[in-house]
Order: C-alpha cells, then structure tokens, then sequence
C-alpha cells in the first residue's frame, strides 16, 4: 500500500517533495523494521 502510494505521487509533478520525502522516509523505516524483526526470529 505505501508502495503504490509512492509510487504514484512519483508519477505526479504537483506532489510537493516534502511529502515524497515522507513517503520514502516511512518506506525505509518499514524495512528497517522488517529486518529487525527477521533477526530477531533468526536468533531464537
């Protein structure tokens, strides 16, 4: 969902870069968080 999200404020030239910002900041932080929790599992 952020994905697409992402990706079509990308496809529109009146998103402000701001909000692309947002946008990939909050998609890096779902990943960072995704590889937490797989070596957390991967530990036990």
């Amino acid at each position: 969902m952020l994905e697409q999200e992402l990706s079509e404020a990308l496809q529109h030239p009146s998103v402000d870069d701001l909000h692309l910002a947002e946008l990939k900041r909050r998609k890096l932080q779902l990943k960072d968080e995704i590889v937490r929790m797989q070596q957390k599992c991967s530990v036990h």
